[in-house]
C-alpha cells in the first residue's frame, strides 16, 4: 500500500467513540523530504520581535497602534535589519495583506518559503515606506 495521511490527532474519551484525523500526505509530503535531508525543518523568519497591542499589555506595556506591528527588537544581520529596518518600525503589510496581530505575522510568514522575497510595508515616523526581504532560515538553537 501507498501512504496516504498521517494521523494528527486522536479524540478518545469514555462513552465515546475514538474519532482520528489525518493531515493528506500532500501537505507533510515537502516536510518529510525536508527532514530525511536536513534533519530538520528550515522554517522562514523576518529577524524581528514584534508586540501588537495585546501582546505588550501581557508584559506590562502600552502600544498605542491603530494598525500593525511595532517592531520592538531586531537582527541586525536578520533578513528585516539588512533591508533597513528600524526599532520602532511599525509593519503594517505583507505583499499588501494587513498585518495587525502577532499571530497574522507568524502565519503569513509560515506560508512562505525560505529564499522568498515578500514586500513588507511599514510605518517609520508616521510616513508609510515600503521594502523587499528576502526571507531566510530561521536560526537552528542546536545546529
Amino acid at each position: 500500500g501507498e501512504v496516504i495521511g498521517i494521523n494528527s490527532a486522536k479524540v478518545a474519551a469514555t462513552g465515546v467513540e475514538g474519532m482520528g484525523f489525518a493531515i493528506p500526505i500532500n501537505t507533510v509530503q515537502t516536510i518529510v523530504n525536508e527532514l530525511i535531508e536536513k534533519g530538520y525543518v528550515a522554517r522562514p523568519y523576518l529577524g524581528v520581535s514584534v508586540f501588537d497591542p495585546t501582546t505588550a499589555e501581557r508584559y506590562g506595556y502600552q502600544l498605542n497602534i491603530d494598525k500593525g506591528v511595532y517592531i520592538f527588537r531586531l537582527a541586525l544581520d536578520g533578513p528585516c535589519g539588512k533591508a533597513g529596518f528600524q526599532r520602532g518600525d511599525i509593519i503594517l503589510e505583507i505583499n499588501g495583506e494587513e498585518i495587525n496581530s502577532v499571530a497574522d505575522l507568524r502565519n503569513k510568514i509560515a506560508s512562505y518559503q525560505v529564499g522568498d522575497k515578500v514586500t513588507i510595508t511599514y510605518d517609520r515616523n508616521d510616513t508609510k515606506h515600503k521594502a523587499d526581504v528576502v526571507l531566510e532560515e530561521m536560526p537552528q538553537e542546536d545546529k
